[in-house]
């Protein structure tokens, strides 16, 4: 994902500069209020989203009586929750690029740059999955 973000931009960047890909930079501003708001929106709906996923599977989990290894069981929920703000950093990525195609505003390869920076603080770890299951269960989990 990382890779295919920064190639984009990169290619995107040696267009505009080249000047083969005609470019409209009267339109940068109103493109640059659009990314935010997209991308205000994507953290808004990742937000919600995990909440309600992580209040669901707290129910759920106090509900049981067995004593399941939490993180085996935990595992698809935790990874899904990682996939979800990587898809939607992407997507406002390849939004900037986009629009610093259609602009040639270089203000605009921020957000791929930003995108590139949350994918890689998403990556999965032992910590952040630990944290994850005693969120959710209120255990300790190694």
């Amino acid at each position: 994902m990382i890779s295919a973000v920064l190639a984009f931009a990169v290619v995107a960047a040696f267009l505009v500069r080249s000047g083969q890909f005609p470019t409209r930079p009267e339109n940068a501003g109103l493109m640059a209020a659009v990314l935010v708001v997209v991308a205000l929106g994507a953290l808004v709906a990742y937000r919600l989203l995990r909440y309600r996923m992580v209040w669901n599977l707290r129910r759920a989990w106090h509900e049981r009586v067995s004593s399941a290894d939490a993180g085996r069981e935990l595992a698809g929920p935790f990874f899904t929750l990682r996939l979800i703000p990587a898809a939607l950093a992407e997507a406002v990525g390849l939004l900037g690029v986009v629009f610093h195609l259609l602009s040639g505003s270089p203000w605009m390869l921020a957000a791929p740059a930003l995108a590139a920076g949350t994918l890689v603080t998403l990556f999965p770890s032992p910590d952040a999955a630990a944290r994850f299951v005693r969120q959710i269960t209120g255990r300790q989990w190694s």
